[in-house]
């Protein structure tokens, strides 16, 4: 079990495609494994979740997990519910009551170390924005993803929060990816790859090449331009790129890894052969599967912004939630927020370790 962080998660628990209930259940799970959670939504509608989730726990109580839950779980009601179709930043302006916002206010008050919301990614920003503000010196947040490469996990930034940067906001996003490869998968000196159509300095648009020149300089943790197919091997632990471009690659990635899984599947259940092959390596199979499941992270830190917020994907399930939980809570240990802001002042922007 981790250990417990001396403030709870703030878990928006209306926002999602699966409504409340998976939500709440993923805010179990998480409990269970001993990261305390405060459930932001509607009251009359969590509390009765929350119970029946806690009846089906006793079943289990052989082995004591309903009472590692116990005491782990709070609600913060917050009344109002803002929808995908709404504009980001009007919305999170006139709804105050919404759990988006009041997840943030409990980060901004100390209540809470780190926020988790599966609600519209434009609202989880802007949520952010307005209840947290940005670090300073921070010209834009990004949006930063935990690639699933076996043995040797790559953060990518930006995932989708700005899709046009200029040179500097790029080197900053280096700093930024740096500070939670090290902080949260610890990363002792991180290297930090330019996202470029081919290796050699002078390749690539010209702000790219204007990112090149600034990173050569100040990052002593800088390797250069990487290509798409570096993003799955060992030679890099930070890629940074704008959030088209990454959004695109993030999106390219899921789909490539969800066909070939089901290829695999249709693959070993063609023959009786191959079924029988598929037991025997099953177990390693399963591994596989595993560490090259995309939601193992449980989704997108933002990073730039005056707290720790994690942007889970609309569709997550319970141990997607509970996932991002745990990664939100070791954030928060680690104080993310403030490794960032470190790195971002002047002087700082050495890899530490380097």
């Amino acid at each position: 079990m981790d250990s417990i962080i001396e403030a709870p998660v703030a878990l928006d628990a209306e926002g999602g495609d699966h409504g409340p209930a998976e939500i709440v259940a993923g805010a179990v799970l998480a409990a269970r494994a001993g990261t305390p959670v405060t459930l932001v939504g509607r009251a009359e509608v969590l509390e009765p979740l929350v119970a029946a989730e806690g009846a089906r726990g006793l079943i289990d109580s052989a082995r004591g997990l309903i009472d590692s839950a116990r005491g782990l779980i709070d609600i913060v009601h917050a009344g109002e519910i803002i929808d995908p179709a709404e504009e980001p930043a009007r919305a999170v302006r006139r709804k105050r009551g919404s759990s988006l916002v009041v997840a943030a206010g409990l980060v901004a008050d100390g209540r809470a170390g780190a926020m988790v919301s599966s609600g519209p990614t434009g609202a989880v920003v802007a949520a952010a924005l307005l209840g947290l503000g940005r670090l300073p010196g921070v010209q834009r947040p990004a949006l930063a993803v935990v690639l699933p490469v076996p043995g040797a996990p790559t953060v990518l930034l930006d995932a989708g929060a700005s899709t046009e940067v200029t040179p500097a906001q790029l080197a900053q996003y280096a700093r930024m990816g740096a500070a939670y490869a090290a902080g949260v998968l610890d990363v002792a000196a991180p290297r930090i790859g330019l996202l470029n159509i081919g290796e050699e300095p002078g390749k690539g648009t010209e702000p790219i090449r204007a990112a090149h020149a600034l990173l050569s300089a100040a990052e002593p943790g800088f390797i250069g331009n990487v290509e798409g197919g570096d993003l799955w091997s060992d030679r890099v632990d930070v890629v940074v790129t704008d959030g088209f471009t990454g959004n695109i690659v993030l999106k390219s990635m899921e789909g490539t890894a969800t066909l070939m899984l089901g290829v695999l599947k249709d693959t070993i259940g063609a023959t009786p052969a191959t079924r029988l092959a598929g037991a025997v390596l099953a177990p390693r199979l399963r591994g596989i599967v595993r560490d090259m499941n995309p939601d193992s992270h449980g989704g997108a830190a933002l990073l730039g912004v005056g707290g720790n917020v994690l942007v889970a994907h609309g569709a997550a399930r319970r141990a997607t939630i509970a996932a991002g939980c745990a990664v939100a809570a070791r954030a928060a240990r680690a104080g993310l927020a403030a490794q960032i802001a470190d790195r971002l002042a002047p002087g700082g922007g050495a890899v530490k370790g380097a």
